[in-house]
């Protein structure tokens, strides 16, 4: 019951960072002086990440991985350093982890990308 629930979050989660990357962008293509760009570079920097991990993992949508994922002991993470995308298995809660191709501590996993903490 709360796997299903914790999917359910995941699923909307993902759907919203979509949608406000999509919103995000036909904002900026419009009128760029209305948007809040610290906060804009993070939200889709994140989203941007998540959708990579799942093309590299294989997954069509966000929700298929992290249905695959969820209750497992490690879990697919990529590099947050831009330009860099560097994938690895880590705890599903990472935040800092090692990455070995750019050097620093930047690697987050999927879980914690989609919302889980």
């Amino acid at each position: 019951m709360k796997a299903t629930k914790a999917l359910d979050r995941a699923a909307r989660a993902a759907e919203a960072l979509r949608l406000c990357s999509r919103i995000t962008s036909a904002v900026a293509a419009q009128k760029p002086y209305l948007l809040n760009y610290r906060f804009l570079l993070v939200l889709t920097e994140k989203a941007k990440k998540l959708m990579r991990l799942c093309e590299i993992e294989g997954y069509e949508h966000v929700h298929d991985l992290i249905q695959a994922v969820v209750l497992d002991s490690v879990c697919p993470a990529i590099c947050m350093t831009e330009g860099c995308e560097y994938t690895a298995e880590m705890e599903p809660d990472q935040t800092e982890g090692y990455c070995e191709a750019c050097g620093g501590n930047t690697v987050v996993s999927a879980l914690v990308l989609a919302g889980f903490n």
